[in-house]
C-alpha cells in the first residue's frame, strides 16, 4: 500500500485519504438512513398492533361484563340489568367494528364470522328477559318485539 501511495505527491495522498473518509461517512449515512426507515416502518406496525390489541382487550372486557350482568339479571330479575346488558353488548359491537377497521384481510374474515354470533347472543339475552316479563322499560324491547311480531315464534 505504501508503494502505491508513494507514487503520488503528499497533497494527492492527503486528498485520497480525505476522499476515502468522506466516502466512508456517506456509506455510514446511507446505512443509518435505511435503518431509520426500517425502524419507522416497524414502529408503525407495532403501534397498529398495539391499537388492535387494546381494542381486543376492550372487547374481551365488555363481553365479560356482559356475562356478569346476565348472571345478575338471572339472579335478581331487574330491568336495570337488561339495560346494562344492552349497553355493554352495544359497546362490544362498536369495538368489534373498530377492530375490523384496524385489521387486515385474514382477521376481517374471522371478525365477520364472529359478529353474527355476538349479535345472536345479545338477541338471545333479550328473549330471555322478555320471557321473564321485565322488558317493559328495557332497551332491547323494540328489537325483540319486532322480531317476535315477524316470526310469531317467541
Amino acid at each position: 500500500m505504501t508503494r502505491m501511495l508513494s507514487r503520488f505527491g503528499i497533497t494527492r495522498q492527503i486528498a485520497l485519504v480525505g476522499a476515502l473518509g468522506v466516502l466512508g461517512l456517506i456509506i455510514v449515512g446511507i446505512v443509518y438512513y435505511v435503518g431509520a426507515a426500517l425502524q419507522t416502518s416497524a414502529q408503525q406496525q407495532i403501534e397498529a398492533a398495539n391499537a388492535r390489541v387494546a381494542r381486543l382487550s376492550a372487547i374481551k372486557i365488555n363481553l365479560s361484563e356482559t356475562r356478569v350482568i346476565e348472571k345478575d339479571f338471572l339472579l335478581h330479575h331487574k330491568n336495570k340489568y337488561v339495560q346494562f346488558h344492552e349497553d355493554t353488548t352495544n359497546a362490544a359491537s362498536s369495538d368489534i367494528k373498530t377492530l375490523r377497521d384496524l385489521s387486515g384481510a385474514e382477521t376481517i374474515a374471522t371478525i365477520d364470522r364472529l359478529t353474527p354470533l355476538i349479535a345472536s347472543y345479545g338477541a338471545q339475552s333479550c328473549r330471555s328477559a322478555a320471557r321473564s316479563g321485565l322488558t317493559r322499560a328495557a332497551g332491547c324491547k323494540v328489537r325483540y318485539e319486532k322480531r317476535c311480531t315477524k316470526s310469531k315464534t317467541c
